[in-house]
């Protein structure tokens, strides 16, 4: 997406617990190695490092706009999200990701087709696991394709909320019924 570049999302990595110190050490790690690597980080706000943009609060407007402008969505989580939005965001939107392999994360990131998954407890995973794709051109065009052809159709923020409240009234209208 962008010449010499390529640049990987992050989107709303505010804490720990969304991987933002391993984000910062594994770009840290990359940037003598791999300089064509960048990281656009989206949350918070600071200044830049070596191979890291902070490009603070983003509308939501300007969603598709960012999302095209990577190459690759990297969601780095120390901690299991139950769901996680922002993967499916970007995969619905032709963005390969690499994500943490805890988690719903491993339910939507097919390891080697649509994005590559990393073990967030090893040290040196995610930059491992980023030099690994920036050093194969095979691997970067097959995850474009596998992501191009995912016939997997992602729920809108407001179909995923329904879905969990239907879910959430029908075991509280089970549990009632039980308890008469």
């Amino acid at each position: 997406q962008k010449p010499g570049k390529t640049v990987f999302l992050a989107l709303n990595i505010v804490n720990s617990a969304k991987g933002l110190a391993l984000l910062e050490g594994a770009f840290a790690s990359l940037a003598q190695t791999h300089p064509e690597a960048e990281l656009h980080l989206y949350g918070p706000t600071g200044p830049d490092s070596p191979g890291i943009r902070r490009m603070g609060t983003y509308d939501e407007s300007l969603l598709d706009r960012i999302i095209g402008s990577a190459d690759f969505g990297i969601i780095p989580s120390t901690w299991p999200e139950v769901y996680g939005y922002v993967g499916p965001e970007m995969l619905s939107r032709g963005l390969p990701v690499i994500a943490s392999n805890i988690g719903a994360m491993p339910d939507y990131v097919v390891h080697g087709s649509n994005g590559l998954l990393f073990d967030p407890v090893t040290p040196d995973a995610l930059a491992s696991t980023i030099r690994g794709l920036l050093d194969d051109e095979q691997l970067q065009v097959r995850l474009w394709a596998g992501v191009a052809a995912t016939p997997r159709r992602y729920l809108l923020m407001q179909e995923h909320l329904d879905r969990l409240v239907g879910i959430y009234e029908r075991l509280l209208a089970g549990r009632s019924q039980s308890s008469e």
